[in-house]
């Protein structure tokens, strides 16, 4: 339950290694563990490898609410992989406005399937929603980038603004994306925050009410873990690459700026993203004390629910 365990549950359950398993073994692995949770125990002939193996592999590609497959692009596992793209083009040198509204486009685009297909799903998106919930991420997302770009154009020009007219600017893509991801959580999983999410019990036993304060306060979590999962490749990333910029060996060959911009966006997204994701537990826990009256009196102590991802 420490953060050093979260974390190596993490590391499994987002191995893009989990990708290249077979439809068949996967769809063995779904069949395993539906034969565990019927019979309460392992079955004959299965041993503890194998059963940890089917575990993390339907952990990894199935949605914990009703173990659905998730499409291969949407689940973490693909995460990472599908990110050095998207930070190569908001950090590309010499990168202007278009640039940055065509990768925040891009980049919103594909969080908004993420979100959709790892949300809570205590209550479902319907498809006009989810088109307004799309629209919202992209046009928020590019309006955020491209607006600190612009207000840091105008404060560089101006000589009072100092070096802060460069720091907006070059900050532009993290405020972005931090922003859009808000954004886009929010809009993509309003239906919790407007209905509610279901709870369990320790026993695992779910409740037929919704609760609107858990729905709130997994979104929160999840918003913090969107800025955690940001500092490094979006701050930390550039001002390693602005160091690199002025060494001698880039002046030698200037060839290896995008071979560069790979390696560094990749390692710090993985700085990132893993720890961030591993600061709260996927499956939430609340204080029934915290929540609303028709979970009081029941005799439960703390219940339990999917945040999402």
């Amino acid at each position: 339950s420490g953060f050093s365990g979260r974390l190596r549950n993490i590391l499994v359950q987002f191995d893009p290694r989990k990708l290249l398993v077979s439809e068949a073994e996967l769809d063995e692995s779904i069949e395993l563990m539906n034969r565990v949770k019927t019979a309460g125990k392992k079955p004959d002939g299965v041993t503890d490898a194998e059963l940890w193996r089917a575990r993390e592999l339907v952990e990894s590609r199935c949605h914990p609410d009703d173990g659905a497959k998730i499409l291969l692009p949407f689940c973490f596992a693909a995460y990472v992989p599908m990110q050095p793209p998207i930070v190569l083009g908001m950090l590309w040198p010499g990168g202007g406005v278009l640039n940055q509204v065509f990768w925040q486009w891009y980049n919103q685009s594909y969080n908004a399937m993420v979100w959709y297909h790892n949300k809570n799903k205590s209550s479902a998106l319907s498809n006009q929603d989810l088109f307004k919930s799309y629209l919202f991420a992209c046009t928020s997302g590019i309006g955020l980038s491209v607006g600190a770009q612009k207000l840091g154009d105008a404060l560089k020009a101006m000589p009072s603004a100092g070096v802060l007219g460069g720091v907006v600017r070059t900050g532009a893509p993290f405020f972005g994306c931090v922003g859009a991801g808000w954004a886009s959580l929010i809009s993509m999983r309003n239906d919790e925050l407007q209905q509610g999410v279901y709870l369990k019990d320790s026993n695992g036993k779910q409740y037929p009410h919704k609760s609107r304060i858990a729905a709130r306060e997994g979104i929160a979590k999840c918003c913090a873990a969107r800025v955690f999962w940001n500092i490094p490749v979006l701050v930390v990333a550039p001002m390693i690459l602005n160091t690199y910029y002025r060494t001698s060996f880039h002046a030698s060959y200037p060839r290896m700026t995008i071979p560069m911009n790979l390696v560094v966006s990749t390692i710090m997204l993985c700085l990132g993203i893993y720890p961030a994701q591993a600061v709260f537990t996927q499956e939430a826990s609340i204080s029934a004390s915290r929540l609303e009256p028709e979970f009081q009196g029941l005799g439960v102590d703390v219940f339990y629910y999917n945040k999402g991802l």
